[in-house]
């Protein structure tokens, strides 16, 4: 049987909608399990789904509220959370796979990334004329999403960050954010992996919807 790589959107402490979406999915022994980060905020179980992450063994990335909630609120986690957030990567690699919370820029080399990088790692979103990354109060003046004009050049990417309706499918990316904090769905993308590469042309999405809406505001996070 092919091993898989799957790759789950934001969480936001959706610790139930987690565990319902695992067992659809069934991962096996040999499965790579990864998260997009933001498995905290917003939701209702932020300290259980950090604990259940750590004890599963599941693999992730930074996210914006994980590393916001770190410096700002540390009292809140124990020791070994702490620890744990802090050593949370910028993006994860799996073979012509690539992992980041939000996206990139084309400015970005992955190899060589300033602090002010890694931080817009977790949170681009529209870029202007120049592909510089945009703030929030600056989208209006947008050139572009970021994942229109990415080339490939550091890998597939799935990311999540930004709540689509559906998985957004560009020719290299892939944004898996669909919005289970905000009582819509979490989905995980499921790729197929061999000792060569991943099938980045094939893969499955499934989705668990929400319980129940955690967070009333639609505002982007």
């Amino acid at each position: 049987m092919s091993k898989r790589v799957i790759i789950y959107g934001d969480i936001h402490g959706c610790l139930d909608e987690l565990i319902a979406l695992r067992h659809k999915i069934a991962p096996k022994k040999g499965d790579i399990e990864i998260s997009v980060g933001d498995l905290i905020s917003k939701g209702p179980k932020d300290l259980e789904t950090l604990e259940y992450i750590i004890q599963e063994k599941i693999i992730v990335v930074r996210g914006n509220n994980d590393d916001r909630l770190l410096h700002k609120n540390p009292e809140m986690f124990s020791e070994k959370q702490q620890s744990f957030l802090a050593s949370l990567p910028f993006f994860y690699r799996v073979k012509n796979l690539t992992i980041i919370h939000a996206g990139i820029t084309p400015l970005i080399n992955l190899a060589n990334l300033s602090e002010e990088e890694e931080q817009e790692l977790t949170k681009v979103r529209y870029l202007d004329k120049n592909y510089r990354l945009l703030k929030p109060k600056e989208w209006e003046k947008n050139f572009c999403y970021w994942s229109e004009v990415y080339d490939g050049r550091e890998g597939f990417i799935v990311y999540g960050h930004h709540v689509f309706d559906r998985v957004r499918e560009d020719k290299y990316s892939l944004g898996v954010d669909t919005g289970c904090v905000f009582g819509k769905e979490l989905t995980a993308a499921v790729f197929k992996y061999s000792k060569k590469s991943i099938d980045t042309d094939s893969y499955e999405t499934i989705s668990q919807q929400a319980f129940k809406v955690y967070f009333e505001s639609k505002k982007m996070k």
